[in-house]
């Protein structure tokens, strides 16, 4: 089991439909679908505000862990977007020298790294006593920053942090970023690479509502896995990450995906491996309340014109 895991579950496809009881027979599962595919759930946060994350076609999306003990920092130097889900305990973030913001725990952040905004460095730190586990998505495209509609506004039962969203006594919004005077100084977090790619052919366009879901996993399928056609959480896109894959939308159009190419995961889709491969996916605008522990899963049919060897 790799180091980062957080929740892991096996199931005789990507995962079990989600619609069906959790102990629902294997029979349930589309012809030609192999048992022993695992799926693990690595994170999930609520969006923090509205935003519109930017994807482009050649262009590089990274997801990274990165474990801070008390008093490192990661860095952050170059132009482009990052969702940040920190998992286990707050840290100020700093998006520039002049300016910092809290990063909660289970909140995805999102940060916009620009010439423009002077924010091509920055600093996230952990100024607390245990370590912290922070997950990240970052794209090399600069993404819109945060508009005024798209601000977080808390609900009756949160409790306005340093740094955070609040209101004040006229019940207008409280800027989540207050001034700063340097970027705090420290050793450097351990950080994973969990998986990177380029995306090929169109990316999605991923338009979040605030306090909806994001939600990271790890795929790992058999030698001769075979998935059946079905429909994944819409939106959502897929990074190899060791072996190969193969997807189909129709009988005949199969497109192999190799580690560091990125894509989209479109509704009524088939995965198969000839090798054993592992593969991540991240599933966007999840509403809130919704059970990310496993990814949700249709079962569809298959094309009425496809031969029975689509299946094999």
């Amino acid at each position: 089991m790799s180091r980062f895991a957080v929740r892991s579950l096996s199931a005789g496809v990507l995962a079990g439909a989600l619609s069906l009881p959790l102990a629902a027979p294997a029979a349930a599962a589309p012809a030609g679908s192999p048992l022993g595919a695992e799926t693990t759930l690595v994170t999930s946060g609520l969006a923090f505000g509205g935003f519109t994350y930017p994807l482009a076609s050649g262009k590089k999306v990274t997801i990274e862990r990165h474990v801070l003990d008390p008093g490192e920092i990661v860095r952050w130097e170059g132009e482009g977007t990052t969702v940040a889900i920190n998992q286990s305990g707050p840290l100020q973030h700093f998006p520039s020298c002049r300016s910092t913001q809290l990063w909660r725990a289970f909140p995805a952040y999102y940060n916009v790294r620009s010439k423009q905004l002077g924010t091509v460095s920055g600093v996230t730190v952990n100024q607390g006593k245990v370590p912290v586990v922070l997950f990240t998505i970052t794209s090399e495209v600069v993404g819109a920053v945060q508009n005024e509609n798209q601000i977080h506004r808390h609900s009756g039962d949160e409790i306005p942090e340093i740094g955070d969203v609040g209101e004040n006594n006229d019940g207008a919004p409280v800027d989540p970023v207050v001034p700063a005077y340097g970027c705090p100084d420290g050793a450097l977090a351990d950080t994973e690479t969990l998986a990177e790619g380029v995306f090929t052919g169109a990316p999605p366009r991923l338009d979040l509502v605030d306090h909806n879901q994001i939600a990271i996993y790890r795929h790992r399928v058999p030698a001769g896995y075979n998935s059946g056609f079905f429909s994944p959480y819409d939106v959502t896109f897929a990074i190899p990450v060791a072996g190969e894959i193969t997807t189909q939308h129709e009988c005949t159009d199969d497109t192999v995906r190799r580690p560091g190419e990125a894509f989209a995961l479109d509704p009524h889709v088939l995965v198969r491996a000839a090798e054993a491969a592992e593969y991540v996916t991240v599933a966007w605008n999840i509403q809130n309340g919704f059970p990310v522990d496993r990814p949700l899963y249709v079962p569809e049919l298959p094309p009425t014109d496809c031969p029975d060897a689509v299946l094999r």
